[in-house]
């Protein structure tokens, strides 16, 4: 029996509903403010298990993808300005995200390195990244990850955060 590809829009749906579960929140408490070039909302994709990307065993690091969003456009967009951030943090963060916690390490991408992690799909633009904690690993069973985008003019955005499962050897 003869197999048929699946439909594009098939594919396509099924994407924006694992995306759909992913939102953003804003640094400050303004709900209206934007960043300049139209990037509104960030979305984060993680595997929720930490990777172990070298020869010595157990965990030292994490993959993640990130999308960025222009409300009024149909597919995610490139970044050509201002820098991407991705935040870890020890433990669950409890209440609401980040509050007064401050990150464990910070990962920072000027938009001009970003094309390198930069792939082309069919929801539009989006960047894969696998951060390695070397010397800030973590301290414990699970981290909480997310993404900040700091446009050159307007307030950060965050996205949602995502739990990362760190396995111990």
């Amino acid at each position: 029996m003869k197999q048929v590809p699946a439909h594009p829009f098939i594919l396509l749906s099924s994407l924006l509903l694992c995306l759909a579960g992913c939102g953003t929140a804003r640094d400050g408490n303004s709900d209206t403010a934007r960043p300049s070039k139209g990037i509104g909302e960030l979305h984060l994709l993680a595997v929720p298990l930490a990777i172990n990307s070298d020869q010595s065993p157990g965990a030292d690091g994490f993959a993640v993808k990130v999308y960025a969003v222009d409300p009024t456009r149909p597919k995610t967009q490139p970044i050509g300005e201002g820098t991407l951030e991705i935040l870890m943090f020890d433990g669950l963060i409890p209440g609401t995200f980040p509050g007064t916690n401050s990150p464990r390490h910070v990962w920072t991408y000027p938009a001009i390195q970003l094309p390198r992690y930069k792939h082309t799909g069919i929801v539009g633009d989006g960047y894969e990244f696998t951060p390695h904690w070397t010397t800030n690993q973590p301290k414990a069973d699970q981290i909480t990850v997310a993404a900040r985008y700091r446009p050159l003019q307007g307030p950060p955005v965050l996205s949602a955060p995502s739990i990362i499962t760190v396995v111990s050897q």
